[in-house]
């Protein structure tokens, strides 16, 4: 997990921040470069998703991401 946070770190995809509350600890966000990773990787997963499943399957996928 780690090394995969440093390269994440080294291609500008997360940023951490040190935590005010604990010095010991740090919040893992996603820079601009990675947000924008993000929204690319879920239009291509809903398109590979909307083209390969049937509606009632893509609608059971959804609503197990729900709380």
């Amino acid at each position: 997990m780690i090394v995969r946070l440093i390269k994440y770190k080294q291609l500008n995809i997360i940023e951490k921040h040190s935590l005010d509350h604990d010095k010991r600890g740090y919040a893992i966000r996603l820079t601009k470069t990675g947000k924008e990773l993000l929204n690319q990787l879920h239009s291509t997963l809903e398109q590979k998703l909307n083209h390969s499943l049937t509606e009632e399957d893509l609608a059971h996928v959804l609503s197990l991401s729900k709380p």
